[in-house]
């Protein structure tokens, strides 16, 4: 599966939470006072053979990993790639409640910034969204999940599949829509 099959209309569906990146810049400081760091290691030794294996059962247009690009970076790739844009509804991203409280304390990787530098361009934010929260959807993952691009009439089949290869989530996060490719709305 490549990062350029996507189709305008494909929901957009995401194995793993993000905020690993941030969790484990809080270890590096000596500031994770929540203690997170072995949930961050958990989820990045998950491995994504499980989502892997489940899409491919299923059938799906498009697909990425989540790594040092983050969620959003990646999902520019895809969109460019595929020649649309997309829409990400942030509330429904599942984040580590750990890196969401360090972001506001502004524990944040260097390569995040980086990645949310690169993203001005291609990124519409809304504009009452905290810089945390931006920088959240461009941390920069190790070992992060897979973004999964699948037609409406596949996604309950892929979110049983992903359930049953005991994935950490499969959670709707947006959808590919008309646009420029490469163009995320953020919403």
């Amino acid at each position: 599966v490549s990062n350029a099959g996507g189709q305008v209309g494909d929901i957009l569906v995401l194995t793993k939470p993000i905020g690993v990146g941030i969790i484990a810049t809080a270890a590096k400081r000596d500031v994770d006072h929540m203690n997170a760091i072995g949930e961050a290691i958990e989820s990045m030794c998950k491995l994504n053979r499980g989502a892997a294996e489940a899409m491919q059962a299923v059938g799906v247009n498009a697909a990425t990993d989540v790594t040092g690009f983050g969620l959003l970076g990646h999902l520019r790739n895809v969109t460019a790639a595929s020649k649309c844009s997309a829409r990400i509804d942030a509330a429904r991203v599942p984040v580590f409640e750990a890196a969401r409280t360090y972001a506001h304390e502004d524990v944040v990787p260097g390569g995040t910034h980086s990645n949310h530098d690169f993203l001005r361009d291609w990124v519409t934010w809304p504009k009452d969204m905290a810089l945390a929260e931006q920088l959240i959807l461009a941390d920069a993952q190790t070992s992060g999940g897979l973004l999964i691009s699948v037609s409406p009439a596949k996604v309950t089949a892929l979110q049983t599949a992903l359930r049953e290869q005991d994935c950490l989530c499969a959670e709707v996060v947006g959808e590919l829509i008309e646009g420029e490719p490469g163009q995320m709305l953020v919403v």
